[in-house]
C-alpha cells in the first residue's frame, strides 16, 4: 500500500486495498474477532502472503475505560508517513480515548506500563480511498522497532496493549 499526499491525487486499483490482499478469514477487511471486548489483551502479526506481494499486519488490543480490551487490526504501512490512522468505526469505538490538544490535533495516550506510558500517539483519520481499515504508519512502525527476518513479523518494543 502507498499513501499519497498533496496534488497526488490518482489512485490506481494496484494501489487500491482490495478484500484479496487480506487473509480469508477476514471479513470487511476485519479479523472476525475485532470489536469484541476481551479480558485480556492479545497480539497477533500476521503476514499473509501472495503470488505478487505481501501484506504485513498486526492485532494490537487498546484499554477501554470499562478495563476491557478491544482488538483492533492494523497494516502495518512503511509508505503512510505518520504514526496512527483510525478508520471512522475505530474512532467511535474508542471515542472516549481520543483527545484534542491545543492545536485541535486527536491524539491517544499509552495506557500500558511500558517506556511509553503516558506519551501520546498522533491519530489520523484514515484516508477516504481506505476508510474501511486501520493503519499503523512509519512513524509509529520506527517506534516499535518493527523487524522482518526469514521467520516473519517481529517488534522489539511493541507493548502489550494501548
Amino acid at each position: 500500500m502507498m499513501m499519497l499526499n498533496g496534488e497526488d491525487t490518482i489512485i490506481g486499483s494496484e494501489i487500491m486495498l482490495q478484500d484479496t490482499d487480506f487473509p480469508v478469514y477476514f471479513k470487511d477487511q476485519h479479523h472476525p474477532e475485532d470489536f469484541i471486548p476481551m479480558l485480556n489483551p492479545k497480539i497477533d502479526l500476521i503476514l499473509h502472503k501472495k503470488p505478487f506481494h505481501n501484506r504485513l499486519f498486526a492485532r494490537i488490543c487498546f484499554l477501554t475505560e470499562e478495563s476491557t480490551y478491544l482488538p483492533f487490526t492494523f497494516i502495518l504501512d512503511t509508505g503512510a508517513p505518520e504514526f496512527l490512522y483510525l478508520s471512522e468505526k475505530t474512532k467511535i469505538m474508542l471515542n472516549n480515548r481520543i483527545k484534542k490538544d491545543d492545536g485541535d490535533h486527536e491524539y491517544i495516550k499509552f495506557k500500558s506500563e511500558c517506556e511509553f506510558h503516558g506519551k501520546k500517539i498522533p491519530v489520523n483519520d484514515t484516508p477516504s480511498h481506505h476508510n474501511n481499515i486501520n493503519i499503523m504508519g512509519l512513524k509509529l512502525l520506527l517506534k516499535f522497532e518493527l523487524c522482518l527476518n526469514e521467520e516473519g513479523i517481529m517488534f522489539n518494543k511493541l507493548p502489550i496493549f494501548l
